[in-house]
């Protein structure tokens, strides 16, 4: 037996973020160190993006207006194009204003302990060397992010601030693979227990896997939209290593919705399967049913003829006649079972 999880998507209204209350963390570094704070205030945050080497201001929660106000002057940003995309509609959007790049992101993450993915909201806002990302909530899903900034040697600590864009955009594609590796396996269950006739609840397992990757397509489709629309940007916040970087990720997007498609042609194979199997038993059954029937048929019109209660029947005064009508229906009884048997009905 299988167990198929839900996917579940965020139930708050328009695609706004969580109402969490916010905590912040900033990351600055360079070729040489990594400085990190967490549980600050925005306010003590904000004067890192003066700092030399490239500035991280992580955001999880819903900030309040005057966080929003704050982080809207410094960035000489309207404050309304930031509640803009703190409200935006469910799918993943890109914005040039002024300056900067800024990304509305809707995706999907499962978390080490969560049973399955859940959908995110990640905006992120790429100025001259710095990200300011904003987390409906902390799952740990940029974690990988941050591990790669503290590994002295990668290639991050040597790179501005638009790698550290394009390493979220990796990492949250790159996670879209555990979940359809996760589907895949469950489909090929699903296959083994179809071929092997074991398991009632066919149709119910395969339905939800089809419902589970018409979720991860529906998710995955608009971020290749951003992806495609930020590699053609012209941005002068983008080097030619960050394009070059973009367009990868791009095609891993497209290569994990060609997964997806495929899960789904697959899993369309299984029901088509599945519904042919359901068919071939119910024809068996009938043909059972219609062997029954035929082979009484005889045999109901012998039985019929010696019970109309006729007066004048010579068969009946015979002390023969009993035994030899026996005789006559277990003839005709093994004929026609012996003539199905050799058109291989049977």
């Amino acid at each position: 037996m299988i167990e198929t999880e839900a996917i579940t998507t965020s139930e708050l209204p328009s695609g706004a973020l969580s109402t969490t209350a916010a905590t912040t963390s900033v990351i600055v570094y360079s070729a040489r160190a990594v400085e990190e704070r967490s549980n600050i205030t925005l306010a003590d945050a904000l004067p890192a993006i003066d700092q030399a080497g490239v500035t991280w201001i992580h955001i999880c929660g819903r900030p309040n207006d005057a966080t929003m106000t704050a982080l809207a002057q410094k960035l000489e940003i309207e404050t309304a194009a930031l509640q803009r995309l703190l409200v935006k509609t469910k799918r993943s959007t890109l914005e040039m204003i002024g300056s900067h790049i800024l990304l509305h992101l809707r995706f999907l993450h499962q978390s080490p302990r969560a049973k399955a993915p859940k959908e995110r909201c990640l905006v992120a806002i790429l100025g001259k060397g710095f990200v300011v990302s904003i987390l409906d909530k902390d799952d740990g899903c940029l974690e990988p992010v941050k591990g790669r900034i503290r590994n002295p040697k990668g290639v991050c600590r040597k790179s501005g601030a638009d790698y550290l864009l394009y390493m979220m955009l990796d990492t949250i594609v790159d996670n879209y693979f555990l979940w359809i590796e996760k589907v895949d396996l469950q489909v090929g269950q699903v296959e083994s227990m179809l071929m092997n006739n074991n398991g009632d609840d066919i149709h119910g397992k395969v339905y939800a896997l089809k419902r589970h990757a018409a979720t991860l397509r529906r998710s995955i489709w608009p971020l290749r939209e951003v992806l495609s629309n930020l590699q053609r940007s012209e941005s002068p916040l983008l080097s030619k290593t960050m394009i070059t970087q973009v367009v990868k990720v791009y095609n891993h997007a497209l290569q994990a919705i060609d997964s997806i498609e495929g899960l789904q042609e697959m899993l369309s194979g299984l029901m088509d399967l599945h519904l042919s199997h359901v068919s071939q038993k119910m024809n068996e059954v009938m043909k059972l049913l219609a062997i029954v029937s035929t082979t009484f048929v005889p045999l109901t019109f012998i039985v019929g003829i010696y019970g109309m209660n006729f007066k004048h029947m010579p068969e009946l005064d015979c002390p023969w006649g009993y035994p030899i009508l026996w005789t006559v229906i277990t003839v005709v009884f093994s004929s026609m079972l012996y003539l199905f048997k050799r058109k291989r009905w049977i």
